[in-house]
């Protein structure tokens, strides 16, 4: 997965599975829970991970939490790692770098899409000729 991906499909993933396609493993990175956009400025900003598992799937992840625009002053373990709820925050670097391959390969996955559409257009029409 690219970060590409992370940023066109950025749900249903755990914190794991998001911070192991980062570089260096998500340090210095914010992620965020899908439910907290509500709440608006709350991230975790990871300092440390430790992967239990090879694939990446498990594990510890250590960061200092930001809660509403106000950040504690210590770093701690991440609450909830397992739960398939979290983001990456691009910064605004990040997010200029990648918005130009962003839109080129959303437009290629929307050509793709449009292929497949008119292949099973196609298909259906020749069942139906084939039918009378």
């Amino acid at each position: 997965m690219s970060l590409l991906q992370l940023l066109l499909k950025p749900a249903n993933r755990n914190l794991l599975e998001v911070v192991s396609h980062l570089p260096k493993l998500g340090v210095g990175s914010k992620v965020t829970r899908k439910s907290w956009e509500q709440y608006g400025n709350s991230y975790w900003e990871v300092k440390a991970v430790k992967p239990r598992a090879e694939d990446g799937s498990a594990g510890k992840v250590y960061g200092v939490l930001t809660w509403r625009g106000v950040s504690e002053d210590r770093t701690r373990l991440i609450n909830g790692r397992a739960k398939r709820l979290w983001r990456w925050m691009p910064s605004q670097e990040q997010q200029q770098q990648y918005a130009p391959l962003a839109r080129e390969l959303q437009r290629q996955q929307n050509l793709q899409r449009l292929a497949v559409q008119k292949a099973e257009a196609t298909a259906a029409a020749a069942g139906k000729d084939a039918g009378s």
